[in-house]
């Protein structure tokens, strides 16, 4: 564990690092991790919407959620710091951080009894700011060992995407490049954790891919990022994940009744329903009956927090209370967003899902969308479809917001006043 002094210390290094990649534009257009601007739910969003718009195109996705063995324990040092000269740190910056790196020790206690330190010649420190960042310069240029395909990297979690005409193709596609990720393992001192890595079609057909003379595990669904994907990109599976999760968290409040209404609705909306919304954009067009669901779990919050009658109606409960359906927040990430990508402050990845029209013949209205066209069901749950109606059915007067927090906040106190 570090000292606080080593943190604020760390917290400092790490404002420079990441101003200097920025400004430098050092770290490569697939890397997510710990830049500003870049969260989970918009690489999320990046990667689902573009497997939604190549699966209503009838191509066929072939996905391998790639683990690294111990990885921020296998770092070398030599390699990590030939990487950060690479990036153009010198002076006394190098110096700190190499002095950061070498020369530490650690040891073990099992009851009681402490072990001989040992020196530690790998690795990064874990639990620290500047572990993350400095494994992410490590692996900056992982994307560029492929030929073919797509490696976006968020930190530990990397995502290999082939997107074909059939299985085949993809398969062939998703071999070759992860003989290449391979190779760049043996040369920078990684391993693959074949065990742990899994592939996944986006498609009814059947997937076997391979790693050398090992076979990857095809699943259905698999956890990235903190929420459940499956084949088909129905939510499903972590919509229902989330329902159990929900009722449990809420049933507790029974045993905390004896704490002021003022106290428990703080714990609530503080600590239970960020974890219930986390990337809500990624996952908000699951089937209704379980997004029902969740509506019903949290009026039963509202009932429980506030000692209304179980009688009661839903939507009754939430009036009563002055609570927003969980629903309003889906609606707006969803305007949120669209107004950060009309303002052009999303990552360009991001940005480029959308189309904003040519106004020629309304010069006042300068910031429609273009509403794509899309084939399956697939296509029309996406956000690249979604975004631009609800866009279009946001008051002018709210779109045409001043900066991003004056969105914010008039978003905020429309509360139920949607029109979408």
């Amino acid at each position: 564990m570090l000292s606080l002094p080593s943190k604020l210390l760390e917290g400092l290094v790490c404002e420079r690092l990441d101003k200097f990649t920025t400004d430098t534009g050092q770290l490569n257009d697939n890397q997510w991790g710990f830049r500003q601007g870049r969260s989970t739910e918009e690489t999320l969003i990046y990667l689902t919407e573009t497997w939604k718009t190549a699966i209503d195109n009838r191509k066929v996705v072939g996905v391998v959620f790639i683990d690294f063995q111990k990885a921020f324990d296998t770092v070398s040092h030599d390699v990590l710091i030939h990487r950060l000269q690479a990036m153009g740190l010198s002076g006394d910056i190098l110096e700190w951080l190499t002095s950061y790196l070498k020369d530490r020790k650690q040891f073990a206690v099992v009851n009681g009894c402490s072990s001989q330190t040992r020196p530690v010649t790998r690795g990064v420190p874990q639990g620290s700011l500047l572990g993350p960042r400095l494994f992410t310069y490590y692996i900056n240029n992982l994307s560029d060992s492929i030929t073919e395909g797509n490696l976006e990297l968020y930190a530990d979690n990397k995502t290999l995407r082939i997107i074909g005409n059939n299985v085949d193709e993809v398969v062939d596609g998703l071999n070759r490049a992860l003989s290449e990720i391979s190779l760049w393992c043996r040369n920078n001192k990684l391993t693959i954790h074949v065990g742990k890595s899994e592939a996944m079609i986006i498609s009814h057909t059947a997937f076997y891919g391979s790693l050398g003379d090992k076979i990857l595990n095809v699943v259905s669904e698999t956890r990235c990022l903190g929420i459940i994907i499956d084949s088909q990109l129905s939510w499903n599976s972590h919509t229902e994940h989330l329902c159990k999760s929900f009722g449990k968290k809420v049933r507790q409040f029974k045993r905390f009744k004896y704490l002021p209404t003022s106290t428990l609705e703080t714990i609530y909306f503080s600590s239970i329903v960020p974890t219930i919304t986390y990337c809500r954009l990624v996952w908000g067009t699951s089937t209704p009956s379980l997004m029902n669901e969740l509506e019903h779990i949290h009026a039963r919050a509202a009932k429980l927090i506030h000692s209304l009658p179980w009688d009661i109606s839903d939507q009754d409960a939430l009036e009563t209370t002055g609570w927003e359906p969980l629903s309003n927040q889906y609606k707006k990430k969803l305007l949120t967003l669209m107004y950060k990508v009309n303002c052009n402050i999303t990552p360009d990845k991001i940005t480029n899902l959308f189309s904003i029209a040519n106004p020629y013949y309304n010069l006042r209205n300068s910031n429609h969308f273009v509403l794509p066209r899309f084939n399956l069901d697939i296509g029309r749950n996406s956000l690249r479809y979604r975004g631009p109606i609800a866009w279009e059915l946001t008051p002018t007067a709210l779109k045409q917001s001043t900066s991003l927090k004056n969105f914010k906040n008039l978003l905020k106190q429309r509360r139920h006043k949607f029109f979408i």
